[in-house]
């Protein structure tokens, strides 16, 4: 066995780069979308909630510098703004979005940490109470489609286990569907409502944030509620095997890890 060091000129220390894909076959991919189209197709028939749900990047909203070219001042006066950076991690914002599918409602969850599991239930939870339950007061389900990956991610213990208590909270059959990996530009929170709160100028304060995005409208009459959430949701919790084995889950028959429902548990 060759025991020799590498030698340094041939090896430097460096990052993981990114050249494995995880792909998926068209057919799969189409499957999964039809079974989405058709189950909204059912909810909507019975007056039942479908939401597309997502946390999109932070924020720097108290005028730090950002890639922003939407101001458009004159050209010997540039929009002046901070360092590149903010130096307390509260000046972070992290909006966590909710679209009501065949409402054109949409909903901002605004919070000052990071996103996590935690934070993804609560804006749920908000978004039923601010408005949802306003819509469906006689809803028995609601069907939540949302990305693969993040703090709502397959994988993610936490996000099942918060999944069973809004749903014991609420009273509520929660049913998940899990949009396959590397779409995102093709969800209904990009198309339908980034992409118009994205065309606003630079974030100040969080209180444009609030009022800039409260504002925001199309021609097809998109209505947005924004909140501020100065909750703490600290990263790094995980839930336990015993306390997945809880969760009252039902996987579909397709795709069961894309597709499942959480009933609430009996009291």
């Amino acid at each position: 066995m060759n025991s020799e060091k590498p030698h340094p000129k041939n090896h430097t220390r460096q990052p993981n780069k990114k050249s494995i894909a995880i792909t998926l076959s068209r057919a799969q991919r189409d499957t999964q979308f039809e079974y989405i189209n058709q189950t909204a197709n059912h909810y909507l028939s019975t007056n039942q909630p479908i939401i597309a749900i997502d946390a999109k990047k932070k924020e720097n909203p108290t005028n730090f510098k950002n890639k922003t070219t939407k101001d458009t001042p004159p050209k010997s006066e540039p929009t002046m703004v901070k360092q590149d950076f903010p130096i307390n991690k509260l000046e972070k914002a992290t909006p966590y979005e909710i679209y009501t599918l065949f409402r054109n409602i949409g909903f901002e969850n605004v919070g000052l940490n990071t996103d996590t599991a935690e934070f993804a239930i609560t804006s749920i939870k908000k978004w039923w109470h601010t408005m949802g339950q306003q819509t469906y007061g006689a809803a028995k389900r609601i069907y939540i489609t949302v990305e693969s990956g993040g703090s709502n991610s397959v994988q993610v213990k936490l996000w099942k286990v918060k999944l069973q208590e809004l749903a014991n909270e609420l009273g509520l059959v929660l049913q998940i569907s899990h949009l396959p990996a590397g779409i995102f530009k093709w969800t209904k929170i990009e198309q339908r409502l980034y992409s118009f709160i994205n065309k606003k100028n630079t974030l100040d304060s969080l209180a444009v944030i609030v009022s800039l995005v409260g504002a925001t409208t199309t021609k097809k009459e998109l209505q947005i509620k924004c909140v501020i959430d100065d909750g703490e949701y600290p990263k790094g919790i995980e839930a336990s095997d015993k306390q997945l084995s809880k969760v009252n889950l039902q996987k579909e028959l397709l795709h069961g890890e894309w597709n499942y429902t959480i009933n609430p548990n009996p009291t």
